[in-house]
């Protein structure tokens, strides 16, 4: 991605479909990897609209000239003041993992019992998925 060629980032609402605001990135990270969680960060100006609509859950998904790059979901929110050398203002910032996070908690899930395995059988692999991120 170049520097004159910027990402814009939109907030979602914890249902991933409603569209809540564009975010005005300050500065922003997406880090995603082949087959892991991956996670991002941005930092937006405290005083604005888009940073009172911000709560833990919902998902900030990253464009690049039109198309979804990815995002992550929000689960650390800071506010900070920065002196006039970096970035002066008062900020907030926005961290978190990136979907495979929730697929990687579902495996990970203890029901409480001893079982180590759970059967699935004569069901499809998103029908698993599915299941797996409900619980």
């Amino acid at each position: 991605m170049s520097t004159s060629d910027l990402s814009e980032f939109i907030l979602r609402d914890t249902n991933l479909t409603t569209k809540l605001a564009i975010l005005p990135a300050g500065q922003a990270h997406l880090y995603q990897e082949i087959n892991a969680p991956g996670s991002g960060e941005i930092r937006i100006p405290l005083d604005t609209t888009a940073a009172s609509l911000i709560s833990s859950g919902m998902f900030i998904e990253c464009l690049y000239r039109g198309s979804s790059r990815g995002g992550w979901f929000v689960e650390n929110i800071k506010k900070s003041q920065a002196g006039s050398g970096e970035y002066g203002g008062r900020w907030l910032s926005a961290s978190g993992r990136g979907p495979l996070a929730l697929l990687d908690d579902a495996i990970i899930f203890d029901d409480g019992t001893t079982s180590t395995t759970r059967d699935f059988t004569s069901v499809t692999k998103a029908s698993i998925l599915i299941t797996l991120i409900t619980e």
